[in-house]
């Protein structure tokens, strides 16, 4: 049985130019293992990601950081002890 350690994967997409965000994006949340989750930082929701998470099978939640930009926090939705993290987690 795995078990969720929390690892962090971090995506700072501040400074990106579209598409790139989004293809970094699906191209780790394609890889995200148990206990893994990527947080992402952006200018935006990116609500484009958003629609793709439901085909991904990823959960996710996002609040507003502390310089104007958005923290997101996705997992896979098959892995209850990493959604339980994130969903601890403020900033």
């Amino acid at each position: 049985m795995t078990q969720a350690t929390g690892e962090e994967i971090l995506l700072n997409a501040t400074a990106m130019q579209p598409p790139e965000p989004l293809q970094q994006a699906i191209s780790i949340l394609q890889q995200l293992r148990f206990g893994q989750y990527l947080r992402m930082l952006h200018r935006h929701l990116p609500y484009p990601l958003f629609e793709s998470c439901q085909q991904l099978e990823i959960s996710y939640r996002h609040f507003t950081g502390q310089q104007s930009e958005y923290i997101i926090l996705f997992w896979r939705s098959d892995d209850p002890s990493t959604a339980k993290i994130c969903e601890k987690i403020e900033q």
